[in-house]
């Protein structure tokens, strides 16, 4: 009989507990929806962390509490998206103003990603010379290739950009060819990522400048970058910056409208 009452105290104890728990519960919901209805964002979503954290057991309270969490972050993702509808317009004019000055390639067959090249910079302009050759994706990643045309080979694996008092020196880059064409030995190293970056920032800073190229390979080679080349390496690191945003802003777009259906689709 003890044992009985014992067991029938302990269930009314716990019942109670859990009427004044789904009370307290009830009250934050109530306290979230008014954040959300205040557009209070960031204390709404403190409030419904707490409910899941302290109110494991109530499932059916912590389901409302994630739907009131789905409006929350679909709030979010509409409010992203008018942003992003609103910069990317402007990027987009910006890119086809760039653009004028480039020629777009792409082979279907072995590119997922085309690339751009400044007019001014076609091999057939530039063959037989030593220059460098930036060249810009179009996720806006940028790549500079080193060319040297010369009769004795240089075998260049690194180079060092100097103007005025200010001197960079790049690491070694890791693709490089060369070949033997009508006894003139003609190079290509190839800089990629934050190398091809660090070339073009420094001719960007100082593209008012005369700046000096040394080729560092078993023997050195030195040549002055031409007005042209400048230009050139200043319109593709611009380019590359603004195909990076658009790159971007696309990506994320696509991503938030996927988000958004998605979540739709739960709250209904």
């Amino acid at each position: 009989m003890k044992k009985v009452s014992f067991v029938l105290i302990s269930l009314c104890l716990f019942c109670s507990c859990m009427k004044t728990d789904e009370k307290k519960v009830s009250d934050l919901l109530l306290k979230a929806e008014k954040h959300i209805q205040n557009k209070e964002w960031n204390t709404a979503k403190v409030v419904l962390d707490s409910i899941h954290q302290e109110y494991a057991s109530l499932v059916k309270y912590r389901r409302m509490a994630d739907t009131l969490g789905w409006e929350i972050r679909l709030f979010e993702h509409e409010r992203t998206l008018a942003y992003i509808d609103t910069l990317l317009p402007t990027k987009i004019e910006e890119l086809n103003a760039l653009k004028k000055a480039f020629i777009f390639t792409k082979d279907t067959l072995y590119q997922d990603f085309g690339t751009y090249l400044h007019r001014k910079m076609q091999t057939i302009y530039n063959y037989n010379r030593a220059y460098l050759k930036p060249i810009v994706d179009e996720r806006g990643q940028l790549s500079i290739m080193s060319q040297f045309y010369g009769e004795v080979s240089v075998q260049h694996h690194a180079l060092t950009l100097e103007s005025e008092d200010v001197l960079y020196r790049s690491k070694d880059a890791g693709v490089y060819n060369s070949f033997l064409e009508e006894k003139m030995y003609v190079e290509n190293l190839l800089f990629e990522n934050a190398e091809a970056i660090n070339i073009a920032n420094f001719v960007t800073n100082r593209n008012q400048n005369t700046i000096k190229v040394s080729l560092k390979g078993i023997r050195d080679y030195v040549y002055y970058l031409t007005k042209t080349d400048k230009e050139a390496i200043v319109a593709t690191f611009n380019l590359s910056v603004v195909l990076a945003d658009c790159y971007k802003l696309e990506q994320e777009r696509t991503f938030v409208l996927h988000e958004i259906e998605k979540l739709k689709k739960r709250i209904r």
